[in-house]
C-alpha cells in the first residue's frame, strides 16, 4: 500500500470510524484503493487516492485529453481517467458488485493534493457522484483528533510526533 493510501485509510478508520478494505484486486490487474463502510449511516464508499507533490502533477483537472494526446502521467490527473479507469471500468464495477457495492448505491471519493475549482469540475462531480477530498484537510483533521495517548498505527504515531516537535 502506498503511503498516501495508508494515510487515507488511517483517516477513514480513525476519524470517520469506518470499516475499510484496502487494495482490492479486480480482474486484468485493476485495483481499487480503498473500500469503506460507515455502519452508523449505512453508507458505502469507493475511495481512489492520487496525491502528487510535484507542482505540475499535484492538481486534479477536468481537461479531457484523448489517449496519445498527452503523456500518461498528465492523463492520470484528469477526471476522465478517474471516471473511465478507476470508477466505471467494467472489471472494477464487476468487483464492486461482487462485494455488494451496487452501482448507484455507494459514494465515490477521489483524494488528491489539490483540485481544479470550476463550474465544469462541479458538474462532472455531480454527474458522476464523486466527491473530492484534499490531503491537507485530511491531515489537518487527523491532527486535531490526536491526543497524548500512544498510537501503534505508524501514520498516527508519526503525525503525533511531528505535532509534538512543532509545539
Amino acid at each position: 500500500m502506498e503511503t498516501t493510501e495508508h494515510i487515507v485509510e488511517t483517516y477513514v478508520r480513525y476519524v470517520k470510524n469506518w470499516f475499510t478494505i484496502p487494495n482490492v484486486k479486480a480482474r486484468n490487474g485493476n485495483e481499487l484503493d480503498i473500500l469503506a463502510i460507515d455502519t452508523n449511516e449505512n453508507k458505502k464508499y469507493h475511495i481512489e487516492v492520487s496525491v502528487h507533490i510535484t507542482s505540475s502533477f499535484s492538481k486534479l483537472i477536468t481537461d479531457e485529453f484523448e489517449k496519445g494526446e498527452c503523456d500518461e502521467a498528465k492523463r492520470r490527473r484528469t477526471m476522465k481517467f478517474f471516471i473511465e479507469d478507476k470508477f466505471d471500468k467494467s472489471t472494477v464495477l464487476e468487483k464492486l458488485n461482487e462485494l455488494g457495492f451496487k452501482k448507484g448505491e455507494y459514494n465515490r471519493i477521489i483524494v488528491t493534493m489539490h483540485s481544479e475549482k470550476s463550474e465544469k469540475m462541479e458538474k462532472l462531480l455531480k454527474k458522476h457522484n464523486i466527491q473530492i477530498w484534499e490531503m491537507k484537510d485530511i491531515i489537518d483533521e487527523m491532527n486535531e483528533k490526536l491526543d497524548s495517548k500512544y498510537y501503534s498505527d505508524d501514520i498516527l504515531r508519526t503525525l503525533q510526533l511531528i505535532k509534538l516537535v512543532n509545539k
